[in-house]
């Protein structure tokens, strides 16, 4: 079992390699008309003394016909992979600009795994994620919703090790 749980990270973590691949590279032009965020990357969060590695990746962009676009997260404390999240939908998306950079909100449903639980639908959570336009770091934010609607946890803005946030208003 633990070979699987070491494949499925290997998995996530290539995927986040060609995500921040993508995140980093520089747009050719400026005729996007939409706001959008897009990140790939890794942040650190202290539970109760103990440090676990959180691999994310998103992209939301806003259409004509509301937000759409993905959100997927990995939780790792050493080689055990603790909780896999990944978006069913983005119901709502929105870009302000705030003070040294943009920060990005946005809300959706979810399927989650716990440890070597089963998947679970009916998850919801609420990103925010902040783009510097100065030297300091991107950040992001976490809030996450058990189906029953109780708060599972919820991670205030917190820098990121490596990777990059991108949005545009």
């Amino acid at each position: 079992m633990k070979s699987k749980a070491l494949v499925i990270l290997i998995v996530i973590m290539l995927s986040l390699t060609a995500t921040l691949s993508i995140v980093n590279a520089q747009p050719t032009n400026k005729t996007c008309e939409k706001s959008f965020a897009v990140g790939a990357g890794v942040f650190l969060h202290d539970e109760s003394g103990v440090t676990h590695k959180h691999f994310f990746d998103f992209s939301v962009f806003e259409r004509k016909n509301g937000p759409e676009g993905s959100f997927n997260l990995v939780c790792v404390q050493g080689k055990q992979i603790l909780m896999i999240i990944k978006s069913n939908e983005i119901t709502s998306f929105s870009v302000a600009s705030v003070k040294r950079g943009l920060q990005a909100t946005f809300t959706g449903s979810a399927t989650v795994k716990m440890d070597n639980g089963p998947w679970q639908e009916g998850w919801s959570f609420t990103i925010t994620a902040f783009d510097s336009n100065t030297k300091a770091k991107d950040t992001i934010g976490i809030t996450l919703y058990e189906p029953n609607g109780q708060l599972h946890c919820s991670i205030d803005p917190t820098p990121i090790a490596s990777g990059n946030i991108a949005i545009n208003k």
